[in-house]
C-alpha cells in the first residue's frame, strides 16, 4: 500500500539521534536537576537569613555542634520548642500510648520540639532536635545520591543486633518512612558506621559523638531504672517463694506442737507422767516451742525486709511514670482521664 502524503511527510522529518543529540539531553536534564536543588539551597537561605533561634532553644543547639550546612537547614525549617498544647496540635500528637518528643512536617517544612522540663533527662531535647533536622535533611538529598545512601542505611541496620531497639521499634514503618526514620535514628543513636556514613553524617555533625552520647545519657536513666527493677522483681520473687515455703513449714510444726501440748497435758492430767519425767517432758517440750517461736521471728524478719524491698520497687516505678510523663505531651490528658 502506498503511503500517504501526510505519512510521508513524518517519515522525512526522521534522522538518526547523534551523540551531540544524546550530550544536549544529558546537558538539559543535569541542567534541569541542578536548577531544582540550587533552587532548594536558594530557599533554605532565604529561609533562613533572618530567622533567630527562641533563647530557650538556642542553648541546646549550640551543644550539637552543628556544620554550616546543618545549622543552614535547621534554621530554615524554622524550629519552636513548645509546650504541651501547642506541640499536640503543631505534631497532630493525641495517642497517649505514643510519646512523641519532636516532629518534621514535610509539608511546611518545620520542625517542632516538645520542651521537656526535667533535670532527670539529659540529652533528650539536644537529641530531639538532631534527630529532627535528619529528618529535613534526609528530604534535601538529591535523588542521585538518595539510593545509595539508603544502600549504606539498610547495610546499617542489618549490621545491628537482632534485639536492637531500633531494630524492634521500627518494623511497622513503611518502606518510604523505613529509610527516612533509619537515617535519623542512625545518626544520633548508633556510636560506630560505615565509612561512607560517618562521612555523609560529617556534613551535619562535627562531632557526631556527641550526639550519641546524648542519646545515651537519657536512654541509660530508663536502662538503668530497668535494670533495677528487674533486679528487685527477681529478688523480691525469690525472697517470696523462700517465705511461702518456711511460712508452710512453720504451720505444719505449730499443728504439730498444738497436738503435743494436748497430749502432754492430758497425761498430766491422768498422773501418768510426774517428777523427774514431766520435768524433762516439759523442758523438751519448751525448747521446741522456743525454737518454733525463733521460726516465726525470723519469717516477720523476712516479710519486714521484703515489704521494704516492694516499697523501693514501687517507688522506682513511681519514679519511672513520672519520667514517663515528663516526656508525654499528652501527660495531663491522662490523669485527667484516671479522675473520671
Amino acid at each position: 500500500m502506498e503511503n500517504s502524503p501526510s505519512e510521508v511527510s513524518v517519515q522525512s522529518r526522521r534522522r538518526s539521534l547523534t551523540l551531540a543529540d544524546w550530550l544536549s539531553g544529558l546537558v538539559i536534564f543535569c541542567t534541569l536537576f541542578a536548577g531544582a536543588f540550587a533552587f532548594i539551597c536558594l530557599q533554605d537561605d532565604i529561609k533562613a537569613y533572618d530567622f533567630q533561634i527562641s533563647d530557650t532553644l538556642k542553648p541546646y543547639v549550640q551543644k550539637l555542634n552543628l556544620t554550616e550546612k546543618a545549622s543552614k537547614t535547621l534554621l530554615a525549617t524554622h524550629p519552636a520548642l513548645q509546650e504541651k498544647q501547642a506541640f499536640n496540635q503543631s505534631c497532630h500528637s493525641h495517642n497517649h500510648e505514643v510519646y512523641v518528643l519532636g516532629c518534621y512536617v514535610h509539608d511546611n517544612d518545620r520542625i517542632y520540639l516538645y520542651h521537656v522540663e526535667s533535670n532527670d533527662l539529659p540529652g533528650v531535647i539536644e537529641v530531639t532536635t538532631a534527630h529532627e533536622m535528619l529528618h529535613a535533611a534526609y528530604q534535601r538529598v538529591p535523588f542521585w545520591e538518595k539510593d545509595r545512601l539508603n544502600e549504606e542505611i539498610k547495610k546499617a541496620y542489618d549490621n545491628l543486633p537482632a534485639d536492637h531497639e531500633i531494630r524492634t521499634s521500627i518494623k511497622s514503618y513503611s518502606e518510604d518512612d523505613f529509610y527516612d526514620e533509619l537515617h535519623s535514628r542512625l545518626g544520633t543513636e548508633v556510636a560506630e558506621l560505615s565509612e561512607y556514613l560517618e562521612k555523609h553524617y560529617a556534613a551535619y555533625f562535627q562531632h557526631r559523638q556527641t550526639i550519641t552520647d546524648f542519646n545515651q545519657q537519657y536512654h541509660s536513666v530508663f536502662q538503668q531504672l530497668n535494670d533495677k527493677l528487674t533486679s528487685l522483681k527477681s529478688e523480691i520473687d525469690a525472697k517470696q517463694a523462700t517465705i511461702n515455703q518456711q511460712t508452710e513449714t512453720y504451720n505444719n510444726e505449730t499443728n504439730a506442737l498444738n497436738q503435743l501440748i494436748l497430749d502432754f497435758n492430758r497425761r498430766v492430767e491422768s498422773g501418768k507422767i510426774s517428777g523427774w519425767r514431766y520435768q524433762n517432758e516439759r523442758a523438751t517440750l519448751e525448747a521446741r516451742i522456743s525454737r518454733h517461736e525463733a521460726t516465726y521471728q525470723s519469717i516477720q524478719q523476712s516479710i519486714d525486709a521484703i515489704n521494704q524491698q516492694i516499697t523501693e520497687y514501687n517507688n522506682h516505678v513511681l519514679f519511672e511514670n513520672q519520667l514517663m510523663n515528663q516526656i508525654n505531651s499528652n501527660a495531663v490528658s491522662n490523669e485527667l482521664e484516671s479522675q473520671k
